[in-house]
């Protein structure tokens, strides 16, 4: 097999998930519930023997867990004052930035965009 062989395989098993603002992402409750399940299922025993689905919310206790994660991994994309996330300035920064009105339009545009993933996950 050779490194293109290797790269298409990967790619058959990739999914780009889209956030959206104000709208609840099924495909990234879909993604938290196929990896945790077995994890979830080890710490409780008792629920075993119930049926879960990774396609639809199934047991309470586990879709409270799927959204505690969910929260979880977005506010560690967006980081917090003590620990960087994904992105080298804030939303606050950012907001400054094109509140001051003297970015040439590239990096405007730039900046929007950075401004708007980060307004997405703070949502």
């Amino acid at each position: 097999m050779t490194a293109i062989d290797d790269v298409s395989q990967e790619k058959k098993f990739q999914k780009i998930i889209k956030l959206k603002r104000n709208r609840l992402s099924e495909d990234f409750l879909q993604y938290l519930r196929a990896n945790l399940i077995f994890s979830w299922m080890d710490k409780n025993p008792e629920f075993k023997h119930i049926p879960m689905l990774v396609s639809c919310p199934v047991h309470l206790q586990f879709e409270i867990h799927i959204v505690s994660t969910g929260l979880n991994v977005l506010q560690s994309m967006l980081g917090t004052p003590e620990r960087k996330g994904m992105y080298a300035t804030t939303l606050q920064q950012d907001q400054q930035l094109l509140n001051q009105g003297n970015l040439g339009w590239h990096t405007y545009c730039a900046v929007m965009h950075r401004t708007t993933q980060k307004e997405v996950l703070q949502n």
